[in-house]
């Protein structure tokens, strides 16, 4: 099963059989609003339905702005999450060191008292 990929799109076919599509990426909202824009001059709608086209026009370009605003969100928490790793990681490293350490000076104070009682 695969999945796709594809950012959404708008698409409009006007009565002259001429077709519009503007993909919904945060470097198309221009094209978004000119699309609505060119709908609501060339063709003759109700009121009713214009009005529901310029609210789906704002709906879709909020959508828009969203899905940008999460997509930055999410690229600065992986950011965040792979320097605390690093820092975790470094941070380890350093434990085992002086871990080392200390095992190394135990040892020898082990040994001075063995040689003491000895």
């Amino acid at each position: 099963m695969s999945v796709s990929n594809q950012s959404p799109s708008l698409i409009f076919v006007a009565s002259n059989d001429e077709a519009f599509q503007a993909v919904l990426t945060s470097r198309n909202v221009t094209k978004v609003k000119n699309l609505v824009k060119q709908i609501l001059e060339d063709e003759t709608l109700d009121s009713v339905i214009a009005l529901q086209i310029k609210k789906l026009c704002k709906i879709t370009v909020k959508a828009i702005a969203d899905t940008t605003i999460q997509s930055s969100t999410n690229k600065e928490l992986l950011m965040q999450l792979k320097k605390h790793k690093k820092r975790e990681t470094q941070i380890n490293e350093q434990l085992v060191n002086y871990d080392r350490y200390l095992e190394s000076e135990i040892l020898e104070e082990h040994a001075a008292k063995h040689l003491e009682k000895v």
